[in-house]
């Protein structure tokens, strides 16, 4: 999870950002952790915070029911930057995660910073879905939904 949000950092600092979202999807961010724990289930980063704060903030709250920290009550995420350029979908129940980007530049600074250790096992996976020939040498990335 440090290494995660420490590339995650770079990657905003590369193209100019300074904070991104983190938020709950499901469970419901406003009604369960609003109604259960006076709180709502999203936190803002910064490209100022540290690993150990993200890794804090995501498992140690809230402080009275620690299980039902983000880090492990989240079945569905969604990072969001505050200039929306990126979004990241995440889905634990069926174990995907959504990359998107507003463009191409932006696209290509994240997988030259994250290179493999995102995808390790997809391609595979990807080819099995879309057949070898599908991604037209963009690797995972693919130009548009349609394809």
């Amino acid at each position: 999870m440090p290494d995660f949000f420490i590339k995650l950092v770079r990657f905003q600092r590369a193209i100019g950002e300074e904070s991104f979202w983190f938020s709950c999807i499901e469970p419901d961010p406003r009604l369960y952790f609003n109604e259960h724990f006076d709180f709502f289930g999203c936190v803002e980063f910064a490209v100022e915070d540290e690993a150990e704060e993200y890794c804090n903030a995501l498992n140690n709250f809230p402080e009275t029911s620690l299980a039902d920290a983000l880090a492990h009550s989240a079945n569905q995420i969604v990072i969001l930057s505050q200039s929306g350029k990126w979004a990241i979908y995440g889905n634990r129940d069926s174990e995907i995660a959504i990359c998107a980007f507003r463009d191409f530049s932006s696209q290509d600074v994240f997988q030259s910073i994250y290179g493999d250790d995102l995808f390790p096992n997809a391609e595979s996976a990807f080819n099995f879905a879309y057949g070898e020939c599908a991604n037209e040498g963009k690797g995972l990335f693919l130009e548009n939904y349609s394809t």
